[in-house]
């Protein structure tokens, strides 16, 4: 499976766990945020001569991620915040200014999200739990191609809305080693 995902290993594991655990959309939207370009805009000193602008920049950008961090302090967490937000929003270059983020970044993330549910989607067999899923990943791809905030309806109940469970699938893609087995005897761990 990772010959065939373009993304780094930690991330292929954390869409493996999505999988895995049925929050295959969230992990597919993290996995991708996380292997582009960030899609907030960071300013520049270097291309912004007055301080005050800069200050001013660098003020809205915090506050775009925080508006879509929401406390959780975790960039991937703020990142599906972010994506599900745009896939209902208008999808315009004044929505993107507006919450300090590139256009071209947002469009290059739905290009990846769908290439990547594409890439997930044979993974998945005729069972009633992986139907399911692969509906999701089908109205994910949808929501990601559609140009417009007509997505409203496709993006309902497509992304988990349990925080801690999603902490949980990003720490154990980022473990370096899973585990499997168990204790002898009663001897604690």
């Amino acid at each position: 499976v990772a010959v065939h995902t373009p993304v780094d290993l930690p991330l292929v594991k954390l869409v493996l766990l999505g999988r895995a655990f049925g929050c295959v959309a969230d992990a597919i939207v993290m996995a991708a945020a996380l292997s582009l370009q960030d899609v907030f805009l960071m300013p520049s000193r270097v291309f912004m001569r007055n301080l005050r602008d800069f200050c001013q920049e660098l003020a809205a950008n915090y506050a775009a991620r925080s508006h879509f961090d929401n406390g959780m302090y975790s960039e991937p967490l703020g990142f599906l915040a972010f994506y599900s937000v745009w896939l209902q929003s208008t999808k315009q270059l004044s929505w993107c200014r507006r919450h300090s983020v590139s256009i071209a970044r947002v469009k290059q993330l739905d290009m990846f999200v769908t290439d990547l549910t594409e890439r997930v989607l044979p993974l998945y067999d005729a069972t009633q739990r992986d139907r399911l899923a692969v509906d999701q990943l089908h109205r994910l791809q949808a929501a990601a191609r559609s140009r417009s905030g007509s997505a409203g309806h496709q993006v309902s109940g497509l992304f988990s809305s349990d925080i801690n469970f999603l902490r949980f699938i990003i720490a154990g893609a980022c473990a370096p080693l899973f585990l499997q087995g168990s204790v002898k005897g009663d001897s604690p761990v």
